[in-house]
C-alpha cells in the first residue's frame, strides 16, 4: 500500500465532508433569510418631492420604471428605534399597500391625498393619481384589489397634521420591512438631520430607520430626507431645486438635500420646481457605455487616411462620434483618420447624449 496516496486520499474525503457541511450550512442560512418582494425595488428608487398638510397631499416620484405587479407601501406611521418597529396604530395614522396593475415609467409624477379639509364622517378619502397622464389610479371610494388601506379612519380632524407627519415607503412585511424611501417633517424633537430623537408625539414623530428591526437602513442625505422640524417645521413642504434632467443617482442627490428644499404655512407661497399640472414628468436619463475596440497598426504616409476599424458603439443605439486627442499625430473626420506625423494616434469616441441618456463615459 502507498501510504502517501491513502494518506492524502484520507485528507481528500476529510476535506469533501467539510465542505458539504459548509455547503449544508449555507443553504440553511440561505434558506432562513426572508425572500423581498418581486419585483425588488433598491432604496432610493422612489422618493418623495412634496408634503402639504394644507392639501392634503404628498407627491411621490419613481426614478425607476415600475412594472406592473410591483407592492409598494406607505405610511406615514413613524419608526421607533427604542422597539425597532413602527409606532403603534391609531385611527389617524395608517397604511397603504398598492400592487402596481400596469407599469409606471421612471419620472411619472404620482399624487396620494390622505385626506381632507372636511372629512366625512363615514371615512377619510385616499386617493392616487398619476399626474402626468392626468388619470386618477385608484381611489378608497372604490377600493381595487390591488389596493390594501388600514387606518385613516377617523370621523374629525386630518390624518396629515400641521404638526407634521412622516412618509416611510418600503416593501415587504411591516414586521420585516426593506425601506425605499423616507421623510420627516415633524414639529417634535429632532436632531441635527432633522429626524426625531423619540416617538413623542407619536402621531407625528419619526427616528430613522437604523437597520435595527427592518431588512435595511436609511441614510440622511442619500435616501431619506428630514425637513426643518421642532418649532421651525412647515405645514407645506415642497422640492424646489434643479428639473434639468439627469440620471437617477442626480435626480437622488437632489431630493436629498435639504437646500433643495422651501416651505410655507400657507400652501401658497411656495411653489414646487417640479409642476403639479396635467402631463408634467420628470427627465430621469439612463446611463450608457460605450463599446471600442483596439485599432489595428497603420504604416506613415504623410496625409495617409483609414478608416476607424471597428466602429465604436454606444449601448443606447445612439451615433457615437469620433474625434483625435493627439491632432499632431493625426485628425479625425466622421469615422476617416488622416495622417499628419508618426506617432501614436489617439481617437476617442463619445456619445453626447439626449432627454432618454446620460452622456457616455469615454
Amino acid at each position: 500500500m502507498n501510504y502517501t496516496k491513502a494518506l492524502g486520499t484520507n485528507v481528500k474525503n476529510k476535506l469533501n465532508s467539510f465542505v458539504t457541511t459548509l455547503l449544508v450550512l449555507a443553504c440553511s442560512l440561505l434558506a432562513s433569510l426572508p425572500a423581498r418582494a418581486t419585483p425588488t425595488l433598491n432604496a432610493g428608487d422612489v422618493v418623495v418631492i412634496g408634503w402639504s398638510a394644507i392639501s392634503n397631499t404628498v407627491r411621490i416620484l419613481p426614478l425607476v420604471t415600475i412594472p406592473s405587479g410591483t407592492v409598494l407601501n406607505f405610511t406615514d406611521q413613524g419608526w421607533n428605534q427604542a422597539t425597532n418597529a413602527f409606532s403603534t396604530t391609531v385611527t389617524t395614522d395608517g397604511t397603504i399597500s398598492w400592487t402596481t396593475t400596469a407599469t409606471i415609467n421612471a419620472g411619472t409624477i404620482l399624487s396620494l391625498q390622505i385626506g381632507q379639509s372636511s372629512p366625512s364622517a363615514a371615512s377619510t378619502p385616499v386617493i392616487m393619481t398619476d399626474v402626468t397622464n392626468n388619470v386618477v389610479l385608484w381611489t378608497s371610494a372604490a377600493l381595487p384589489a390591488s389596493v390594501t388601506i388600514t387606518g385613516f379612519t377617523l370621523t374629525t380632524g386630518d390624518p396629515m397634521s400641521i404638526a407634521g407627519d412622516q412618509i416611510l415607503i418600503y416593501q415587504d412585511t411591516a414586521a420585516n420591512p426593506f425601506f425605499i424611501f423616507g421623510f420627516n417633517n415633524s414639529g417634535g424633537t429632532v436632531d441635527a438631520t432633522n429626524w426625531n430623537t423619540s416617538l413623542a408625539p407619536t402621531l407625528t414623530a419619526s427616528m430613522i430607520p437604523n437597520g435595527t428591526g427592518s431588512q435595511n437602513a436609511l441614510t440622511n442625505g442619500v435616501d431619506a430626507i428630514g425637513m426643518v422640524g421642532g418649532a421651525s417645521q412647515q405645514d407645506n413642504v415642497q422640492y424646489t431645486g434643479p428639473t434639468t434632467g439627469t440620471n437617477r443617482a442626480g435626480w437622488l442627490a437632489r431630493f436629498t438635500t435639504l437646500s433643495n428644499w422651501s416651505g410655507d404655512n400657507t400652501g401658497t407661497t411656495v411653489v414646487p420646481t417640479i409642476s403639479t399640472s396635467s402631463g408634467t414628468s420628470v427627465s430621469v436619463v439612463s446611463p450608457q457605455t460605450i463599446t471600442f475596440g483596439a485599432q489595428s497598426a497603420q504604416t506613415f504616409s504623410t496625409g495617409g487616411t483609414f478608416a476607424v476599424n471597428p466602429l465604436a458603439t454606444a449601448s443606447s443605439g445612439l451615433t457615437v462620434t469620433y474625434s483625435s486627442t493627439t491632432t499632431g499625430v493625426c485628425t479625425v473626420s466622421g469615422s476617416t483618420v488622416t495622417m499628419v506625423s508618426a506617432g501614436t494616434c489617439t481617437i476617442a469616441a463619445d456619445q453626447a447624449g439626449n432627454s432618454s441618456f446620460s452622456a457616455a463615459a469615454q
